[in-house]
């Protein structure tokens, strides 16, 4: 059978803030409040996770998420306000991607 899949990425002035594996990262990061929990639940390195968070902080208008200092606890990492702003709306647009793609693989004929 013939499907289409759409894939969502948003850039700002050019530049790729979020895709779907980026968006992963930020809801673990979110859940976890680790970037190491988040990179092991997406069974990628550390380091790899970093980079990916850092190409959004440097793609983004404003910082999305901040360290969390150690401590008794150990540090972590927590979205900001705009990074929860970020996933807030790429799931809005991503509800209407879905409804389209499935319209779209309804209709399709090939």
């Amino acid at each position: 059978m013939t499907k289409v899949d759409l894939h969502i990425y948003i850039n700002y002035d050019d530049r790729l803030i979020v895709n779907p594996e980026r968006i992963e990262l930020l809801k673990h990061i979110a859940t976890e409040g680790s970037l190491l929990k988040a990179s092991k639940n997406m069974g990628i390195s550390y380091n790899k996770a970093w980079h990916m968070l850092d190409a959004v902080n440097a793609a983004s208008a404003a910082p999305i998420h901040k360290k969390v200092r150690g401590g008794k606890g150990g540090g972590g990492a927590v979205l900001t306000d705009y990074g929860k702003l970020i996933l807030k709306e790429y799931e809005a647009i991503e509800h209407m991607v879905k409804r389209f793609n499935q319209k779209l693989n309804t209709e399709i004929n090939l």
